[in-house]
């Protein structure tokens, strides 16, 4: 009887505890400039983006996010370097839409929702959803643009397009997590 009961306890366990690693999640600061919400099955790495103030992934899931923060005022130059004003403005509808054809040029046939708009924790907020081959590869991002006081940031998490049913509800609260760290925030960081 014991084993039969041992047989019953442990598939029992094991499905609550990968249950509880679906729920469980970390909060990240970085640069003292913002703070991401991620699940804590992913962990610190340094090798995918070189742009990039955070990145995290969990190779075995094939789940990857990163976050890259741009001063505004580094945009704006960049604009007006290029003479690309004209094209693009120098706020949240302009960085999405020179990010947006950067990642156009990047990708091949890329298939891009509609951007859509939306405020997170106070930031104004780009979203949109790609579809895309690289190198062979089928790969699904969860795309978000913010702007913040003094910074633009992108949140990009992706895996591979047979997975984004697994994955999407958690990229979706990793792009809705993204919050600035205010000036006083900062300070008390500091101390």
């Amino acid at each position: 009887m014991k084993h039969l009961y041992l047989l019953l306890w442990l598939p029992l366990t094991l499905l609550c505890a990968s249950c509880a690693d679906q729920q469980d999640t970390q909060t990240i600061a970085k640069k003292n400039l913002y703070e991401l919400t991620l699940p804590s099955f992913l962990s610190e790495t340094s090798n995918l983006n070189d742009d990039a103030s955070l990145q995290y992934q969990h190779l075995f899931k094939e789940f990857y996010v990163v976050v890259i923060d741009e001063p505004k005022e580094e945009f704006h130059q960049v604009l007006t370097d290029y003479d690309l004003t004209e094209t693009y403005t120098s706020d949240i509808e302009g960085y999405t839409n020179l990010t947006l054809d950067d990642m156009k040029t990047a990708l091949t046939n890329p298939t891009i929702s509609e951007v859509s708009e939306d405020n997170v924790n106070g930031l104004p907020a780009r979203f949109v959803t790609v579809d895309s081959k690289i190198e062979g590869i089928q790969i699904y991002y969860a795309y978000g643009m913010y702007e913040g006081q003094d910074n633009y940031y992108q949140v990009i998490a992706w895996t591979l397009s047979e997975k984004q049913d697994t994955h999407k509800a958690k990229m979706q609260d990793i792009l809705e997590s993204l919050n600035e760290l205010s000036k006083g925030s900062k300070k008390k960081m500091m101390e």
